[in-house]
């Protein structure tokens, strides 16, 4: 992995804990957010299928547990493997 693919992954991974509308977002709900715009937007590149402009921004919402945020630490994985170790914005 090369410096500028592990700096997009650092800068989805959040250490924030914010009260908005009397809701409390962990660190884990705003991760999985940035995750799965990251990952939609190479899954656009990847297929060709959609354009970038017409993804929509991440919904962050509060998750029950980290089994999402696993999943999809897992799929950003084989999303990586899959452009050969980079990521494709």
């Amino acid at each position: 992995m090369d410096n500028a693919t592990f700096e997009i992954i650092q800068s989805c991974l959040s250490p924030l804990i914010v009260t908005v509308d009397n809701e409390d977002y962990s660190w884990e709900d705003y991760t999985y957010a940035s995750l799965t715009h990251l990952m939609r937007q190479m899954q656009s590149k990847l297929s060709k299928e959609a354009n970038v402009g017409s993804i929509a921004p991440p919904q962050i919402e509060v998750m029950e547990n980290a089994a999402k945020l696993r999943k999809h630490l897992g799929a950003l994985i084989i999303l990586l493997k899959r452009s050969g170790g980079k990521i494709i914005l």
